[in-house]
């Protein structure tokens, strides 16, 4: 899978939902997990979704939410009902509530999103979140179970839980979240609406199957996606697990018939490319802590929420193209993490691009050999080595080199890149760089058959000319005529077609080493 052999190790449903749970709730979501899916994304490594551990209530991330009830909300004996405060002692229905508090926090949410210069009390109104976010909580541990609690419990839910929730989406998709904001318009705001949803409509809740269509066909759904576009890369994370879960769900109603599969693809189109493009910024920051892993499983995760709406070659092609974009970026030379991380980056493009190639059949125009040529090209993936990678990433390099020179690209192709970039001969690239990749280059020829080996050999000798004798380059040059000597290679030979005595300095030097490989004694 994207990240590795299969999602979640083996296929959409093969793991990484059954540890999460909600706020400290203790309650699994194992059952609602994604269904089993063939799509396979070619990625690295297999990763288990990492549990939310937020701690108990009022620990963790809402450690500085107050859980209280409006006078005239107590409610009754049961926990759902008095978190939602639709009921007093007798059960009788009470205006004052908390569902009167929603409805009100809904109305100026709403105000907030259609009119920028508004005002409002948004501290009250992310206290509202967190009171929504604990009525879910008591909600999904303690289920009303008698008919007219069912019945209130949905009521209250739909007509002022979730259209709370939806009014802060829309608020948010407006440009009412701001990275680095805080209270209604930061990351925690957005995870408890997160929470929230999930917990009311793609639950093991009776009425949840009731709220999640209501929630897609309001643009809930939608506005969730383009939300999670603008978070950063600490709350990215668990907010696409959530979504993918939303989207697991909705997959299970189109099979039923209670949804369109059609319908469901138009709602995450409508955010796919954003997502991609926000993951892709996130990999180029300089500052950024997510790792490779993390890139990985997030990629994983996206891949399941694509499969709940699209065909297996689709969701696979989508997936490698992610995988090689975010590869290429977290390659380059990042302040403050190790380099090891690069040479992860090179280890899952390798992986992909090899995963690509050894399709039996096309998935799509991404596993032909002429649009990995193409990909490289464009991706500017050699630059970004020659200019931006720390050294021991450049040597690592040489996977790729061999990789590609085997099956995509021709030895002039990379040879000429290369010389291009300046990273073959004395340039404004930094010495050291250019002996990384002169040795990535030196590595990969034993990997490579004595054609190939010749080829590249003659490529090197046509760009290399006599100056070069007497600079770094010639290392390079005298190690690869010895292997291609090695390779059987005579230069006096007759029917030379290399074009090597293009160099009548290259042509005296292979003589000589000729020479000296035909002697008894190596020195």
């Amino acid at each position: 899978g994207l990240g590795g052999g299969g999602l979640g190790g083996g296929g959409l449903g093969g793991g990484g939902l059954g540890g999460e749970g909600l706020s400290g709730s203790g309650r699994s979501f194992a059952s609602a997990g994604p269904p089993d899916s063939a799509v396979d994304f070619c990625a690295c490594g297999s990763f288990a979704s990492a549990a939310e551990a937020r701690g108990p209530r009022g620990s963790g991330s809402f450690a500085s939410v107050a859980y209280s009830v409006p006078a005239g909300g107590c409610g009754s004996s049961r926990p759902s009902s008095f978190a939602l405060g639709v009921g007093d002692t007798k059960g009788h229905p009470q205006p004052g509530g908390l569902q009167a508090a929603f409805q009100f926090g809904e109305s100026q949410l709403r105000s907030l999103a259609g009119d920028p210069e508004s005002r409002a009390d948004e501290d009250r109104l992310y206290d509202l979140l967190a009171s929504a976010h604990h009525c879910a909580l008591d909600l999904e541990q303690d289920p009303p179970v008698d008919a007219r609690d069912l019945e209130d419990a949905t009521r209250v839910a739909q007509s002022s839980l979730l259209r709370l929730c939806m009014a802060w989406l829309h608020f948010a998709a407006c440009g009412g979240l701001v990275e680095g904001g805080a209270g209604l318009r930061g990351m925690p705001a957005m995870e408890l609406v997160c929470s929230t949803v999930v917990a009311v409509a793609a639950s093991d809740l009776p009425f949840a199957l009731v709220l999640l269509p209501a929630f897609c066909d309001m643009g809930g759904l939608a506005d969730l996606g383009l939300v999670l576009c603008c978070a950063d890369e600490a709350a990215l994370p668990g907010g696409v697990k959530k979504l993918r879960l939303l989207v697991a769900r909705c997959r299970a109603l189109c099979h039923s018939g209670a949804m369109s599969t059609d319908a469901l693809g138009g709602k995450i189109d409508s955010f796919r490319d954003a997502m991609f493009d926000r993951i892709c910024e996130l990999a180029a920051r300089r500052g950024r802590q997510m790792r490779v892993p993390q890139f990985k499983e997030l990629v994983s995760e996206l891949g399941g929420v694509l499969s709940g709406a699209f065909p297996a070659a689709q969701v696979f092609e989508s997936g490698c193209l992610l995988s090689l974009k975010l590869s290429g970026l977290l390659c380059a030379f990042c302040p403050g993490l190790p380099e090891a991380d690069a040479l992860e980056a090179i280890d899952w493009m390798a992986l992909v691009l090899r995963n690509l190639l050894d399709q039996t059949v096309a998935v799509g125009a991404l596993s032909s050999p002429v649009t990995i040529r193409g990909w490289v090209e464009d991706s500017g993936l050699w630059s970004t080595l020659v200019w931006r990678a720390g050294c021991r990433t450049q040597h690592h390099a040489h996977h790729l080199f061999v990789l590609l020179t085997r099956r995509a690209l021709a030895p002039c192709d990379l040879v000429g890149s290369l010389a291009a970039l300046g990273a073959l001969s004395p340039s404004s690239v930094p010495a050291s760089s250019r002996l990384a990749i002169q040795g990535a280059l030196l590595a990969a020829v034993p990997s490579l058959d004595a054609e190939l080996l010749l080829d590249l050999f003659g490529e090197l000798c046509a760009v290399l000319g006599f100056a070069h004798l007497q600079e770094e380059s010639v290392d390079l040059l005298v190690r690869l005529t010895q292997r291609a000597l090695n390779a059987g290679y005579d230069p006096g030979g007759v029917g030379d077609t290399m074009g090597l005595a293009r160099s009548l300095a290259v042509s005296q030097l292979l003589r000589f080493l000729q020479w000296g490989h035909r002697q008894s004694e190596p020195n």
